[in-house]
């Protein structure tokens, strides 16, 4: 269930004139002042940052800040307090996983990717293919690589895989393959459990993909969460499994 930081959008008056002067200015130095319509697509970032700050404002306005995604990849994994299964959906070049790696260097940390590429297209410009590579990347030595679709390998991964999920860092991108992750994992996601959602808001068609994902997958299973952390100049946050 998602967590919410107050009973209104804005500490004060004040603070409201004060968003929307903000807001003002950094309309007219993106666009100037417009006189007729504006071109949906070049707006489309703006008007989603104005979306995600509401959302934000009334689901995560106290939580902790970061500024890049390793800051709050690093956080999360300190939030740990389940012992079981350290899992990142969405390996590509290695980068986040091998930071997981370093920082749990006692745990086995587990890979899934395909290394196609997406499944299907995500957003505008991103099709499918896209993240492709044709030989696995560099990773440190407890880290253990799991290649193939999600939907074909985490099943049989989990049979000879016993106990609850950790830590769980999804950068899949689409909600068909977060739907797949949490829908396989449900049963192993537990009251502790962390998991990061690296592509969750802050982009056209965030509603559509790993933040419906989790929004039906809590809803579904009764699962309640709370939001732990952000990169608001981003697309992260983390959240704790609550019940």
């Amino acid at each position: 269930m998602d967590n919410h930081g107050g009973s209104g959008l804005f500490p004060s008056a004040e603070a409201e004139a004060i968003f929307y002067h903000q807001v003002k200015l950094s309309h007219d130095k993106i666009f100037g002042t417009v006189g007729g319509p504006y071109n949906i697509d070049s707006v489309a970032y703006f008007a989603t940052a104005i979306e995600c700050f509401y959302y934000v404002q009334q689901h995560m306005r106290n939580r902790p800040r970061f500024a890049s995604r390793e800051e709050l990849l690093k956080f999360a994994l300190d939030q740990i307090e389940v012992d079981g299964l350290v899992l990142e959906f969405g390996v590509y070049s290695g980068h986040t996983i091998n930071i997981t790696a370093e920082k749990l260097h006692n745990k086995v940390i587990y890979g899934f990717d395909s290394f196609k590429g997406l499944p299907e297209d995500w957003t505008p410009g991103i099709k499918a293919g896209t993240f492709a590579r044709e030989d696995l990347p560099a990773v440190r030595e407890n880290v253990q690589l799991v290649v193939g679709w999600f939907d074909q390998s985490l099943r049989p991964f989990l049979a000879s895989h016993p106990g609850k999920a950790s830590f769980i860092h999804v950068d899949c991108d689409l909600y068909s393959s977060t739907k797949t992750i949490l829908t396989e994992l449900r049963d192993r996601i537990v009251p502790g459990t962390v998991i990061l959602f690296d592509d969750y808001f802050n982009y056209p068609d965030w509603k559509r993909h790993e933040h419906l994902a989790l929004q039906e997958f809590a809803a579904q299973n009764d699962v309640k969460y709370e939001y732990i952390g952000l990169v608001p100049a981003f697309e992260q946050a983390a959240i704790r499994i609550l019940g």
